[in-house]
């Protein structure tokens, strides 16, 4: 349900209204790109997992390789130290402090 969440206001533009004394002024965010990322500080026998929360007890959706290029992360979507990723059609969750 959060990621599914997490997607949607991803997807889109949210707008957020605040009334001042003087007036109403009206922000509105756009969601930043996903960028590309690689992995690192992962042993060459092991993998990055993607997973279905933000929590290393979470389900494991996929594996990303040590030293993998291929990671779109999406900074704009984290929770701590968790962010949304894609990778080769799998999304979830992974550790930020791994991706570079």
């Amino acid at each position: 349900m959060q990621q599914l969440l997490v997607h949607a206001l991803r997807q889109a533009i949210v707008g957020v209204a605040m009334a001042g004394a003087l007036g109403i002024v009206v922000i509105v965010f756009a969601p930043l790109p996903a960028s590309a990322a690689c992995v690192a500080r992962v042993a060459s026998n092991d993998v990055l997992w993607i997973r279905n929360l933000p929590n290393p007890k979470a389900g494991k959706v996929a594996g990303i390789p040590h030293n993998s290029c291929e990671v779109d992360i999406h900074r704009d979507a984290c929770v701590g130290q968790w962010c949304y990723v894609t990778y080769r059609g799998a999304s979830g969750w992974a550790n930020s402090w791994f991706i570079r």
